[in-house]
């Protein structure tokens, strides 16, 4: 019996679902809170919280399919089997059944769901190491109540069946594997079970008993919740069921691999060129899934393994010979093949397709331009074997031409290229990025977290000065005029966090006082503040009074609260894919990046910009709790990918309008916000667009400025405001209509100083015609405009220099026809002799050229000069 791919999901699904186990969706390949990996690598991982105890599970029994994404198999893809992006199919506990009933039913489901044959089921468990004991619980239930002879159970060290964490940190515990005998051992060969090397056996399934939490340290403690966490390799399930050699052939890749053959046109029995076709199959539907889950190009972190793959494709695609843009289709097949399982590919295909697209479209252009000058400068000038590792990193580091690029390109000019050069080179650039990283903003060593109130309050009457830096050492005393870092143990002053500026305002003590410029936080929590003693001695242990600027924090808060209002707005407008991908909140305006492939339509602004005010004139309560990661995000709020949330969150909510995880400080009302006005939207990336706004005072003088020039210019149009656009248009129109004229008289005047000068030199008979003329065009038609009209008048059969003068500077151009062209003439060569005569240089292709030079006088001399040369390439003498 074959199983369709979804059937075989739809199978494990339901069967845990008649066991009582909640079905939760996929959560995204981007984790929330958990910043120990760049993506969803297990299908455990978004419960990691559930097992630690941090937070209560919705049901003691859950089961899913996970996208999941792992770099650590990418050099491998093209094989038959290693996948960046694949499905973990799974069933979890949170302190209910253990190994016995994990045990039970997974054997149940491979052999009464699936019909796998029992005698070819072999299992593995764990045999103990150091302090952990040998699992013999399941050792007994594997052998004794499921029935496996003990010759097909196997044990195993840590590295093989002790499983976790994902990360640092964790939770982690023995595991017991399930593998599935393919085929026996050749005639005469022994049995040498699951660690046998010739792709015998196929692991279906890793059940993971978590018992420990593993700590950053490597620490193990036991676990609030154990639980039950397995895994099993739905494309490997699919795979067997469907009787294919290879993932590639099943119905999960049949269709994408159809789209990538028939563009590639691959010769199937070629070894290499299969692989490069798998990988342009898999990479185009990783593609299409890190950036429906909201992963964009970028040059570290995510971004980079994205950037990463399809430039990986599009190597694998030059290895056929195929240089245009062709991971979009391949992406769009994957969306086809994959939305009735996981509909976010489906919702978000255009802007898929749009990221897609742009980022190839930029990467070709980059290896044409990396490709030319490896062909120009270091192929053709060097006369070498080998592309040496620093010119690979040049060539990566400047050029954008990266490694597995160019040693695609290397091959195809019979080169190999120097790879441990290469690296040694990008290390010693990571290197020298470290070190820069550290200087950009280095922060002394804090006395550890400080307390801030300024949620409560703007002002604090009394708090204790913990450390004063000054050239980044400690002291204890400093004067007046000094700059200076400050630690308070208590501080109103809000640290620059989450792309809201850190605040200013005043210091105060008996005999002095301190200006406080910017806040900014450290990697431990230590708040210092960046002050200017202003006046008095300050030092280490007194006490003083701390006070922001009210002025600038109110004006902060309202951009703020605007940009949670204004992200509620795009996704309204625009769709869910609208999502933060950056920002700037400062007194002075805002700064908003988001998802979206294509520039906002000017309804588009006005319905957004409409929206937020709406919800200013609506006078709604901004309300803020403490809450947990994991109930927010169920609630529905909107966390940041990838970014790091303590313990407890802050939760601001904003009506039923807005629900965000976010630290910074808001206003109670949005009323206190007033006008809201966009300034500009642009494009700043692949599917990234930003706009900037402003808010309160700021956005009514923005529109009174707007007002005034509106006015100004009617003044000058000597017309109403209201009558501003049809007045300007008006005058447009009269403008191009003088524009046409003024290139009818243009090209009359051309044709007639082209006639002109033809007459004056009447043809010789018989060949190519070859002319040196000097052009007066009384500055009505250009030198450009002559020679179009002389090659018109000309026909065929002709080669040419001008020369004309104008404001003391001299123009030289030649041109010549198909003929004298296969005759040898090559116009770029008659300009630089003619533009060497007047003192300057020129350039061009053999068919068209121009140049010049500061000698205006000497046009004569030039035009002499370049027609010589036409002659001679001509091989005459005279004319």
């Amino acid at each position: 019996m074959t199983f369709p791919a979804d059937q075989v999901r739809a199978l494990f699904l339901d069967f845990f679902a008649d066991r009582d186990h909640l079905i939760l969706p996929s959560s995204s390949l981007v984790p929330v809170d958990d910043p120990s990996v760049l993506f969803t690598s297990a299908g455990m991982q978004q419960f990691k919280p559930y097992y630690s105890g941090a937070v209560k599970a919705p049901h003691p029994r859950i089961a899913t399919a996970q996208k999941c994404f792992r770099t650590s198999d990418i050099e491998s893809v093209g094989d038959a089997s290693h996948l960046t992006l694949f499905e973990m199919l799974g069933n979890f506990t949170f302190g209910d059944y253990f190994k016995r009933e994990s045990i039970i039913w997974a054997y149940e489901l491979l052999t009464r769901g699936l019909g796998l044959d029992p005698e070819q089921i072999w299992v593995t468990c764990f045999a103990g190491e150091g302090n952990l004991p040998r699992d013999e619980e399941s050792y007994l239930i594997w052998r004794d109540e499921i029935g496996i002879p003990e010759e097909r159970i196997e044990f195993h060290g840590r590295a093989e069946n002790f499983w976790g964490p994902t990360g640092d940190s964790g939770p982690c515990g023995p595991d017991s594997e399930i593998h599935y005998r393919l085929r026996p051992p050749p005639p005469g060969v022994a049995e040498t079970g699951t660690a046998s090397d010739d792709d015998r056996f196929l692991e279906l399934w890793n059940l993971v008993f978590n018992q420990f939490e593993q700590q950053v340290d490597g620490t193990l403690a036991d676990l609030a919740a154990p639980g039950v966490d397995t895994g099993a390799g739905f494309e490997r399930w699919v795979v067997l069921m469907q009787g294919k050699n290879s993932v590639y052939e099943t119905d999960l890749y049949a269709d994408i691999v159809a789209v990538a053959a028939d563009i590639l046109r691959p010769d199937t029995g070629d070894l290499e060129q299969l692989r490069a076709l798998r990988t342009v199959a898999e990479h185009g539907r990783a593609l299409a899934f890190l950036i429906g889950d909201g992963v964009l190009p970028s040059n570290d972190g995510r971004g980079f393994v994205l950037r990463r793959l399809l430039r990986r494709a599009v190597g694998a695609a030059r290895q056929f010979g195929v240089t245009e843009p062709l991971m979009a289709s391949v992406s769009e097949a994957a969306i086809e093949a994959m939305q009735a399982a996981y509909p976010e590919v489906g919702r978000r295909r255009s802007e898929i397709l749009a990221v897609v697209s742009e980022e190839e479209e930029r990467f070709q252009a980059t290896l044409r331009h990396a490709i030319g000058y490896l062909d120009r400068r270091v192929v053709g000038e060097s006369g070498i074997n080998q592309i040496d590792g620093r010119q690979a990193f040049w060539l990566h580091d400047t050029l954008g031409l990266t490694i597995e690029n160019l040693k695609v390109a290397a091959a195809a000019r019979g080169l190999s290229v120097d790879e441990p050069g290469f690296e040694t080179a990008m290390e010693e650039q990571r290197r020298r990025s470290r070190r820069a990283a550290r200087a950009e903003k280095r922060l002394p060593q804090g006395p550890g977290p400080s307390k801030f109130c300024g949620y409560e309050s703007e002002t604090l009457e009394s708090t204790r000065l913990q450390a004063i830096f000054a050239g980044g050492e400690s002291v204890d005393s400093l004067g007046s005029g000094e700059d200076c870092l400050l630690v308070l143990a208590a501080t109103p002053f809000y640290a620059e966090s989450g792309g809201q500026v850190g605040d200013s305002g005043a210091l105060s003590w008996e005999s002095g006082r301190a200006r406080v410029n910017d806040t900014q936080q450290s990697a431990d929590g230590t708040i210092f503040h960046f002050a200017k003693i202003t006046s008095g001695t300050l030092r280490s242990g007194q006490e003083l009074s701390a006070a922001v600027d009210v002025d600038r924090r109110a004006a902060i808060r309202r951009n703020h609260t605007a940009t949670h209002l204004l992200h509620a707005a795009l996704r309204s407008e625009l769709g869910d894919h609208a999502r933060q991908a950056g920002s700037l909140v400062a007194p002075d305006h805002l700064r908003f990046d988001f998802n979206h492939s294509a520039a906002l339509a000017p309804e588009q602004l006005i319905n957004i910009e409409r929206s937020v005010n709406r919800q200013a004139l609506a006078a709604i309560a901004v309300s803020t709790e403490q809450t947990v990661v994991q109930e927010a995000v169920a609630r529905g709020a909107m966390a940041l990918f990838g970014e790091k949330y303590g313990e407890q969150v802050r939760l601001v909510s904003i009506g039923d309008r807005s629900l965000e995880l976010c630290g910074g400080t808001h206003l109670e009302n949005t009323a206190q916000m007033g006008l809201f006005h966009i300034t500009a939207q642009e494009n700043i990336g692949s599917g990234l667009r930003r706009i900037e706004a402003v808010t309160g005072e700021a956005a009514a003088e923005r529109l009174r400025g707007n007002a005034d020039e509106l006015e100004a210019a009617a003044r000058l149009l000597e017309s109403s405001v209201g009558e501003v656009v049809d007045r300007t248009g008006r005058l447009l129109e009269e403008q191009a209509g003088l524009q046409r004229e003024l290139a009818r008289l243009r090209e009359a005047h051309a044709n007639s100083v082209a006639a002109r000068l033809l007459e004056q030199n009447p043809p010789a008979a018989g060949g190519i015609r070859v002319l040196g003329l000097q052009v007066v065009t009384d500055g009505l038609a250009s030198l450009a405009d002559v020679s179009q009209a002389l090659k018109s008048q000309l026909g065929a059969d002709f080669a040419f220099v001008l020369a004309g003068e104008s404001g003391g500077r001299a123009q030289v151009l030649a041109s010549a026809s198909r003929s004298a062209l296969e005759a040898g003439v090559d116009s770029a060569g008659a300009v630089r002799v003619a533009a060497a005569c007047l003192g300057g240089g020129g350039g061009g292709n053999p068919a068209q050229a121009r140049g010049g030079g500061p000698d205006g006088e000497k046009t004569g001399a030039a035009i002499a000069a370049g027609l010589e040369e036409l002659r001679r390439q001509l091989g005459r003498d005279r004319n």
